[in-house]
């Protein structure tokens, strides 16, 4: 079942990145790139058991494979350049998301409230 699900997650992805490159271009790729690598950081939590595989593979996998093709797409397309561009794009907000997530972990707790339950 989990082939079933990764693959319709790797067809939206795919269908995805087609209508962001058609409709908003270059930046649309960029964007897609900041939101698959938070997406997939996130997805990594949990794992899947696939057919093809003995061990159980993260989630975060299926969806960040889709980052080799936006990179090869805006190679292709608008030159090396941009393609360091959109790996860079994509570090630095994952690096400002695992800072942000890292601030949140670091606040202190409610105690003592009727809504933490």
């Amino acid at each position: 079942m989990s082939d079933l699900f990764s693959l319709i997650t790797f067809i939206v992805c795919a269908i995805t990145i087609f209508f962001m490159l058609y409709r908003f271009g270059i930046h649309g790729l960029f964007a897609y790139s900041v939101v698959v690598v938070i997406a997939a950081n996130i997805q990594v939590l949990k794992v899947a058991e696939y057919s093809f595989f003995n061990t159980p593979v993260s989630l975060g996998t299926v969806i960040f494979s889709t980052m080799f093709a936006v990179d090869n797409i805006i190679n292709e397309h608008y030159g090396l350049e941009k393609a360091k561009q959109c790996v860079f794009i994509g570090f630095a907000s994952y690096l400002f998301f695992a800072v942000i997530m890292l601030l949140a972990d670091w606040h202190p707790e409610v105690k003592n409230t009727q809504c933490a339950n």
